[in-house]
């Protein structure tokens, strides 16, 4: 079997006499190959009732792939009229979808059903399924007709008895909720975290039912059964927002300020976690609670503010010491000082800087113009001028 899956795989050599893209041989007869092809499409009619066979036959996958190579080949015009023949007198079913349910369509597609259900222990096919999407839009079509009235009763019986569930968005809702109801006996509220790994499924309904409510999409009378089990619309605290808010408070203990950086150092995961919040800050999705807790902690929104602020006191502290707010850029003590001062003559020209900012630094004596300022290694500082002595000296 190995052998033979491996030879009818969709890139198939065209000199395969099973491929059935090859011509039948001049002596009229079909390749012995091409012809246990058949036997064991006959076979799988015999046990399932059909030929159909679905892409995830796990039996024989090869056999998936030459049944669809099949009806396309014979759709475009190069499928040899024998072998059509010879496909035709074991019930192959040209096509797959019709747009009412044929007869043999119904038998094959409740077949396919019933196997999926064998291999994952329901018949509720999810729409969009990638593993069998033919099959999801069968059911769709099949539950559209059954709603308009256009369903045979027999057939709804048939599929009742695989358990198909037809209004699955019903079912779903009341199998979440149900799971919201045991987190709450379990946690005191409905606030799902978002990261909560426990249940993935019901983190994420939790956040469309949110997003459905701020849509004006959810239906009033769910609107009233979460409320009534205390649902909060607005998101509580997050599990994870708590653990960095803590991890910032132990930072602010240490080193005297929340400016984490998120390119070195040790605290990386942190730093990237601050700017986060000052993103969503900027975005107005940071709850308030949040905002009210980070700006008791002494948090900083505008980092660039901020540093400007740093570096406009050390320049007021420059000019104590020096006497003037000329600092070279190689300034051996502070070398970050007198880059900013360059930047700030830059942004002045560039029209970078606010109005108050300007006006802070003409208090203080700042030129916007000084030349030569980057060839300045060490200003030097002011000579102090000596009291005159006013005691008498002694006689020597």
């Amino acid at each position: 079997m190995a052998r033979t899956s491996a030879l009818l795989e969709p890139q198939t050599d065209l000199a395969d006499p099973c491929d059935p893209r090859q011509p039948v041989p001049e002596n009229g007869q079909v390749s012995d190959r091409w012809e246990q092809r058949c036997l064991d499409l006959e076979a799988f009619k015999a046990e399932h009732g059909h030929c159909n066979v679905p892409q995830t036959y796990p039996a024989d996958r090869s056999l998936a792939i030459w049944v669809t190579n099949c009806r396309r080949l014979r759709k475009q015009g190069k499928l040899d009229e024998q072998r059509i023949r010879r496909l035709d007198e074991i019930g192959f079913a040209w096509s797959l979808r019709t747009r009412r349910f044929a007869a043999r369509d119904w038998d094959a597609m409740v077949a396919e059903l019933a196997e999926f259900k064998d291999r994952h222990g329901h018949a509720n096919v999810p729409h969009g399924c990638r593993e069998a999407p033919e099959l999801a839009a069968w059911l769709h079509g099949v539950r559209c007709s059954r709603r308009s009235g256009r369903l045979d009763a027999d057939r709804v019986a048939q599929l009742d008895g695989l358990g198909v569930v037809w209004e699955p968005e019903q079912n779903r809702w009341e199998e979440m909720f149900a799971a919201l109801v045991d987190f709450k006996k379990q946690e005191g509220h409905c606030n799902v975290p978002g990261t909560w790994t426990r249940d993935p499924k019901l983190a994420k309904w939790v956040i469309g039912l949110r997003a459905a409510r701020k849509r004006n999409t959810l239906e009033r009378e769910r609107v009233e059964q979460l409320e009534s089990l205390g649902f909060e619309w607005e998101r509580g605290s997050d599990s994870r927002w708590d653990a960095m808010y803590d991890e910032l408070t132990k930072y602010k203990r240490a080193h005297g300020h929340c400016r984490v950086s998120s390119v070195a150092g040790d605290h990386q995961k942190l730093g990237n976690w601050v700017r986060t919040q000052r993103t969503r800050f900027r975005q107005g999705a940071l709850l308030q609670d949040q905002v009210r807790r980070l700006n008791e902690l002494g948090f900083t929104w505008d980092l660039w503010r901020d540093q400007w602020e740093e570096m406009f006191s050390a320049l007021v502290d420059f000019k104590t010491v020096f006497g003037h707010c000329d600092v070279p850029q190689a300034w051996a003590e502070n070398g970050k000082l007198g880059n900013w001062v360059i930047t700030q003559r830059s942004y002045y020209k560039k029209g970078r800087l606010d109005a108050e900012q300007i006006e802070r630094l003409n208090a203080v004596g700042f030129r916007w113009s000084v030349a030569g300022d980057r060839l300045i290694a060490q200003p030097a500082k002011p000579e102090v001028t000596r009291r005159p002595e006013t005691r008498p000296r002694r006689a020597a």
